[in-house]
């Protein structure tokens, strides 16, 4: 899936992970609008990794933040 050099590996088209470990792709990082991550975060290794403040599976939640309802 990839090659090493000086202790790092380069991936081959279409994999991607610290070892080549995960098939690059984003299927699992969209949203019932097919936006990656909700744009809250970056897709690696086909789950999410949030911005800060956001979790869940696909970056949608925001604990910290001020409700949207809150405004009315």
């Amino acid at each position: 899936r990839g090659l090493c050099f000086c202790g790092k590996c380069r991936c081959h088209p279409g994999f991607e992970g610290s070892a080549c470990q995960c098939e690059r792709t984003t299927e699992g990082c969209l949203n019932p609008r097919r936006v990656e991550c909700s744009g809250r975060g970056r897709c690696r290794c086909n789950v999410c990794e949030c911005h800060s403040g956001y979790q869940l599976t696909l970056c949608q939640e925001c604990p910290g933040c001020p409700s949207p309802c809150g405004k009315y």
